[in-house]
C-alpha cells in the first residue's frame, strides 16, 4: 500500500499541506477520514479488486496479482449506500493533485458504474487525462450494448478512458452479465469466477470465502466487469514499470493493440 512520504503518521497535522490530515495510506471520501478500510463485508469488493491488481507472488500464500510489486493508493469513494458525482470528483481531484505533487500515479482503476452522464464528472476525468493518468473502468454488468445504452464512467469518450468488458476463463465473452459495445467497449479481460483476496471475516449475504488461511485471510470467487477492470489496470502498471517514461497516450495505445482479436461483441480480449 502506498505510503505518503510527506505525512507523519498519527500526529493529527497536515504535514504536506495538501488539505488532508494524516493521509498516509490514501483517503476515505465517504467518511472523510484517513482510514480507508472499515469492515470486511463492505470492503470485500475493493479488497478483491486490489488483490487482482497486486497480490504478492512467490510467497506460497493465497493468489497472485497481475503486478506483484505495484503500489496501490486506496481512495474510497463508494459506501454502503452508493456514491455521488461530487464524491467521485473529490477522489479524482485527489489523485490528480497527488500526481502533480510528484507521486508516480499512472493508472486509476474504476470498478463501479451506474452514474448518469455528468459534464462535471467528465471534465474531472479529462483533467486526469491532462495530468497523464490512465482511467480504466468497468463496462457494467447489465448485459446491454453500451453503444445504445451508455454506462458511466466507462462511457466517457475521452483519450484516457479504457472501458473493460468481462471474459471467461476460456477467453470467450461473458455474455451472461457483461455489457458489450463494438464502439464504446474497448476490450475484455478475465471477469468470470475470479479468485482474489477478501478481508478477514468476510461473509456477506450468504456468500462466504472460497477458502481461509490459518491467519484468517480469506480468498473468494467474484464475477463482474469490476473483476475485469483491475486486470487491465495491473497490466498498465506493468507496462509503466517496463517503460517508466511511456506517455499516457502511448500506454493506452499499447494496451489496445496488444490484445487478441475476437469475434464476440467485445471485439478484443486481453489474455
Amino acid at each position: 500500500i502506498f505510503v505518503n512520504p510527506g505525512e507523519i503518521p498519527g500526529n493529527n497535522i497536515d504535514d504536506d499541506n495538501n488539505g488532508f490530515i494524516d493521509d498516509v495510506n490514501g483517503w476515505d471520501f465517504i467518511n472523510h477520514d484517513r482510514t480507508v478500510f472499515d469492515n470486511a463485508n463492505d470492503d470485500a469488493h475493493g479488497t478483491h479488486v486490489a488483490g487482482t491488481i497486486g497480490a504478492r507472488g512467490n510467497n506460497s500464500t493465497g493468489v497472485v496479482g497481475v503486478n506483484w510489486n505495484v503500489q496501490i493508493l486506496p481512495l474510497k469513494a463508494i459506501g454502503p449506500f452508493g456514491t455521488s458525482d461530487s464524491i467521485l470528483m473529490e477522489a479524482y481531484n485527489y489523485a490528480r493533485m497527488m500526481k502533480q505533487r510528484g507521486v508516480n500515479l499512472r493508472v486509476l482503476n474504476n470498478s463501479y458504474g451506474g452514474q448518469g452522464f455528468s459534464q462535471s464528472l467528465g471534465d474531472a476525468i479529462k483533467q486526469l487525462s491532462e495530468a497523464g493518468i490512465l482511467f480504466v473502468a468497468a463496462a457494467g454488468n447489465e448485459s446491454v450494448d453500451n453503444d445504445f445504452v451508455q454506462h458511466y464512467p466507462a462511457g466517457y469518450d475521452l483519450p484516457n478512458v479504457i472501458s473493460v468488458a468481462a471474459s471467461t476463463k476460456f477467453c470467450s465473452f461473458s455474455s451472461l452479465f457483461s455489457n458489450k459495445g463494438k464502439q464504446t467497449v474497448h476490450l475484455a479481460a478475465p471477469g468470470d469466477e475470479v479468485l482474489s483476496t477478501t478481508p478477514r471475516g468476510y461473509n456477506s449475504d450468504g456468500l462466504v470465502a472460497a477458502y481461509t488461511e490459518a491467519d484468517g485471510s480469506t480468498y473468494s470467487n467474484f464475477s463482474g466487469t469490476s473483476m475485469a477492470s483491475p486486470h487491465v489496470a495491473g497490466t498498465a502498471a506493468l507496462a509503466c514499470a517496463a517503460n517508466p517514461n511511456i506517455s499516457m497516450d502511448h500506454l493506452r495505445t499499447v494496451l489496445l493493440s496488444s490484445v487478441d482479436q475476437n469475434g464476440n461483441f467485445a471485439s478484443q480480449v486481453m489474455t
